[in-house]
């Protein structure tokens, strides 16, 4: 695990709709608002592990300001995570924590380590949660390929952090 700023996720780009050429399986996987964690937890539990890229303080970029209604370039505490089942990354995930949520209610999530971010949200059933925004990435650290991926804004007693999942090749082979 590295505490260097990231490049995880490039030419990043959010749709104001589902596109229509998505399979049925992929978009049940997207517009899933349950915990992620314990969907892939389902297909096998014991291989499951969180592997831990970066985290940081980090100012936010502009389009991540505007969709978290805060000034740019405030910092933000950020964490880059795969999942894996079967010893491979199947999602590749980020999640963005203001300071006001870490001061407060979110003070455990800079000390989660290789534990699931979803097995805290959910912990206590459907936690509070904005509707899922569909969008797609190249992730630097899989090649050139094009990942679908979905964010969403979660509340800890009404304290924002955004989370950021996108499927990986593994996940989308599975779904087939």
């Amino acid at each position: 695990m590295s505490d260097a700023p990231s490049t995880f996720l490039a030419e990043l780009s959010w749709l104001a709709e589902s596109p229509a050429d998505l399979s049925p399986y992929l978009l049940d996987w997207l517009c899933d608002q349950g915990s992620l964690t314990r969907r892939l937890q389902a297909i096998d539990l014991d291989s499951f592990t969180v592997e831990v890229v970066a985290e940081a303080w980090q100012p936010l970029d502009a389009e991540s300001a505007s969709y978290m209604a805060t000034a740019a370039e405030q910092q933000v505490w950020v964490r880059d995570v795969y999942l894996h089942l079967f010893g491979q990354p199947w999602v590749q995930a980020r999640t963005l924590v203001p300071a006001s949520t870490l001061a407060g209610p979110g003070q455990h999530l800079q000390r989660l380590g290789d534990k699931p971010l979803g097995a805290a949200l959910f912990r206590h059933g459907q936690p509070d949660r904005t509707p899922l925004q569909l969008g797609r990435a190249k992730a630097t650290e899989q090649g050139e390929d094009w990942l679908w991926g979905r964010r969403s804004t979660f509340f800890l007693q009404q304290h924002p952090l955004v989370v950021m999942e996108f499927f990986l090749p593994p996940l989308l082979e599975h779904l087939q």
